[in-house]
């Protein structure tokens, strides 16, 4: 029995909730128990993960993503502005699906549990979109700074190798 959250924190309510059902002697009342833990994970992710709240987290990792291409454009996109050109068009369809989505929630307030799954779905999807884009931006950033990482150790380098016989740094 898996709960919303965290890997490790979900593995954690797992084994105890598990632990404790092996407590129980009786076989019945075990099953009992069982079923009525299933039901609350249920009742859980339905309740925790409710679309007007998976948008909030949407919104969240939309904000990330743009501060990251704004840091990206200061300091990668310096010589190459058609750089994040791909990732900025990524971000905008994020955007415009976020806003159908929050339009759809906004002008059905009683949606049927079909409506509600396919919601559900579509936000969790947009979301795990956000995150691949985020990471393209990071990896942007981080092979740039590798590059200049690199520039500065063959500047290093260029500085110390040998100019004559005696070895002298260059000046």
């Amino acid at each position: 029995m898996v709960f919303a959250g965290s890997s490790s924190q979900s593995q954690v309510l797992s084994t105890l909730v598990l632990s404790a059902l092996s407590l129980i002697p009786h076989p019945v009342v075990r099953i009992a128990a069982a079923v009525l833990c299933a039901v609350l994970a249920v009742a859980h992710i339905f309740i925790a993960q409710r679309p007007p709240t998976l948008l909030v987290e949407l919104k969240a990792k939309i904000e990330e993503i743009e501060d990251a291409i704004a840091v990206a454009r200061e300091t990668v996109t310096a010589g190459n502005p058609w750089l994040l050109m791909e990732e900025s068009s990524a971000l905008l369809r994020i955007k415009r699906s976020a806003s159908i989505l929050r339009c759809s929630l906004i002008h059905r307030r009683n949606v049927s549990l079909m409506g509600y799954i396919r919601t559900w779905f579509a936000i969790s999807r947009e979301t795990r979109a956000a995150q691949k884009l985020l990471s393209r931006v990071q990896l942007v950033i981080e092979a740039d700074l590798q590059r200049s990482y690199s520039v500065g150790i063959d500047a290093h380098a260029a500085s110390h190798t040998c100019h004559s016989a005696t070895c002298m740094p260059a000046v």
